[in-house]
């Protein structure tokens, strides 16, 4: 079945009523769905859309204008004061009116118990007693360690410009006599 085509047509306010009166009965926004034809996530929509819920809305929305205002107005404040304001307040705006952008959050998982390691030491370890076990990492423990240099190549550092040099680039303009601090130029007043 596909939740994006609706069964029957409907008005939307017939669409709200209907959610409104189904979230009386507890029912779930996947069932609402089901009930309506829609997809489950219009089911926020038709929510959001109840009368008293989006009269709610309205007066937070109001406030926030209010609040806009009062900064603008507000001649106490510095205008890094009101920059921090201003943007609390439009993250608050932008969540009622829903035009935030949306985030996404992204994470790393690593599972320690498939990696090819373990596994070798779970193998070469089964059926070992705890002890054994110990003796083993003890063992693992003691044992020298070889450094290996990382081999660099020249593959690792930029090949060199290949270009003629000229002739005011070849003489050396190196004077010993000249103290450093006098050969560069300041910015003292």
């Amino acid at each position: 079945m596909n939740n994006h085509v609706r069964r029957t047509k409907r008005t939307k306010v017939e669409r709200v009523r209907m959610v409104q009166e189904m979230l009386a009965q507890g029912k779930t926004d996947t069932e609402m769905a089901e009930a309506i034809g829609c997809h489950r996530n219009s089911i926020q929509n038709y929510k959001a859309a109840i009368p008293p819920v989006a009269a709610a809305r309205e007066d937070q929305l109001s406030r926030v204008t209010q609040m806009w205002q009062n900064i603008e107005a507000d001649n106490t404040m510095t205008s890094a004061e009101k920059h921090l304001a201003f943007a609390r307040w439009m993250k608050i705006e932008m969540d009622l009116t829903g035009t935030a952008a949306p985030t996404k959050s992204i994470s790393a998982h690593f599972d320690a118990e498939h990696s090819i390691e373990y596994l070798q030491f779970k193998k070469a370890t089964s059926g070992l007693s705890e002890e054994q076990r110990q003796k083993v990492l003890h063992y693992a423990e003691s044992l020298e360690r070889m450094y290996v240099a990382p081999v660099m190549d020249a593959s690792w550092f930029p090949a060199p410009e290949q270009r003629q040099l000229s002739a005011a680039e070849t003489v050396d303009e190196f004077d010993p006599t000249v103290e450093w601090r006098d050969a560069c130029p300041t910015t003292e007043t």
